[in-house]
């Protein structure tokens, strides 16, 4: 008869199998959601980003892409460093830890927008603006990195790898003022079977692996009113002053796994049979209400207010069969953001911006899994300069910087486990951690108009 521990040493196999399609960490909301994407965002604390005309617009609003009728192609960088900590308040059974900090791995994300006019491909002259928006993490080197895992330590459900961002919009003018747009986010469906048959060495044989990534598409819709133009003939109070409303679904990746393994003389046909669902990078629906006021100094202030509807992230979690046992709880949040934008002069202007971010995840138990998250007081400041015309190109270069900083509020959290080894067992906690932190956030891009 075969012994436990050869039945264990196979399981491991397998398992170590999944951890390599998968990347096995945290999960993680999308770098996108939380930082801002090009410098304009950033550094606006996305106060103004329901009315940026970049290439971006296609991820917040693409009824704004009209708002600019020149062509553009972007590529930025951007890099977030986190020192998000926790602290031991003490328990029944409070882990040996080295130190406070839980993880202090930066996301560098390297993007490029592409804007521009189809309205060449018609007989007519009406303005259908589209654009795409790119980004991979590691500057490249990693385009479906995907995290899941549990964590007896605590786990932060932010600033985690980013996988592949892709976002396409048009936008076009219906009415004087009136801007609408559509488009998609792509995420991956990613799915892998493997068949292995094996003896108590891990020695394989027949074996035979399928993995496949399908894209989903997740809508975003919007709209933008110039209140001058629409109703104000150009004067009047409303000369100035825009709204813009938009729309951006639910959002995430998503990854099965399906593992058989036949173990010679000891399991056979139909075999041992191994399960992974997970979800990562996912963002909530999320529907947005903004103001802009455009001053004849050229000053400009904008107020933007988020609602995120974290429902349906909730429910593919208690799917999910990496975090499946927590039964995590979200709450629906409403964000405010404000920012300005002011012309020093005509080729140089500065921007800042300020949020107040409340934590969607609700305090009580997760067992095994012990997310943390905290509010975040977000503050951000930019500037962009436009270079002028030389030759050999026929317009001017843009260059832009964003910086913005993240202070994330003390907030107790209990942890809990199943571990055998934890004497207070699953129904109680075994210690209580404050989670704290900043990040810092460096955005820069370069502009080609045509």
């Amino acid at each position: 008869m075969k012994s436990p521990r050869q039945l264990a040493g196979v399981s491991r196999r397998l398992l170590g199998f999944f951890s390599g399609l998968c990347l096995l960490g945290p999960s993680s909301v999308l770098a996108a959601a939380s930082y801002g994407i090009l410098p304009q965002d950033v550094g606006s604390a996305q106060a103004l980003s329901p009315f940026s005309s970049r290439a971006s617009a296609a991820f917040y609003n693409p009824a704004a892409l009209v708002l600019s009728p020149r062509g553009e192609l972007t590529g930025a960088i951007l890099h977030a460093d986190h020192e998000l900590n926790g602290r031991s308040l003490g328990g029944e059974a409070p882990l040996e830890r080295d130190g406070q900090r839980l993880s202090d791995t930066p996301s560098q994300q390297l993007q490029l927008g592409l804007k521009t006019d189809l309205s060449g491909l018609t007989l007519s002259d009406h303005p259908i603006l589209l654009g795409v928006m790119l980004g991979s993490d590691r500057f490249t080197k990693e385009i479906m990195a995907f995290e899941a895992a549990t964590s007896r330590e605590g786990q932060f459900m932010r600033y985690q790898r980013q996988p592949l961002l892709l976002s396409v919009g048009v936008g076009t003018r219906v009415w004087r003022g009136l801007n609408l747009g559509a488009g998609v986010r792509v995420t991956l469906r990613n799915e892998a079977d493997l068949f292995v048959n094996t003896d108590l060495g891990g020695n394989t044989e027949s074996e035979a692996l399928s993995v496949s990534a399908s894209p989903t598409l997740s809508p975003v819709v919007g709209a933008t009113l110039d209140l001058g133009e629409t109703f104000g003939g150009g004067q009047g109070w409303m000369q100035g002053l825009s709204l813009a409303a938009s729309y951006r679904g639910y959002a995430s990746n998503r990854t099965q796994v399906a593992a058989e393994a036949e173990i010679d003389g000891v399991v056979q046909d139909p075999g041992l049979e191994l399960a992974l669902n997970t979800f990562d990078a996912f963002t909530p629906a999320t529907f947005t209400l903004a103001s802009q006021y455009l001053f004849g100094t050229g000053t400009t202030f904008g107020l933007a207010l988020e609602y995120q509807d974290w429902s349906k992230v909730q429910e593919d979690l208690a799917r999910d069969t990496v975090h499946d046992q927590a039964q995590i709880q979200f709450r629906d949040v409403l964000i405010p953001r404000l920012g300005f934008a002011h012309p020093l002069n005509d080729w140089l202007t500065v921007r800042g911006g300020v949020a107040w971010e409340r934590s969607a995840l609700e305090s009580g138990p997760q067992l095994n899994v012990n997310y943390l998250d905290n509010d975040r007081i977000v503050l951000g400041v930019g500037a962009s300069a436009t270079l002028p015309q030389f030759a050999p190109l026929a317009y001017p270069i843009t260059l832009e910087f964003g910086y913005q900083y993240q202070e994330l509020r003390d907030r107790d959290f209990e942890l809990y486990s199943d571990d055998p080894a934890n004497p207070t067992g699953p129904d109680a906690p075994f210690e209580t951690l404050q989670a704290n932190g900043s990040v810092h956030v460096f955005s820069g891009s370069l502009t080609l108009t045509f």
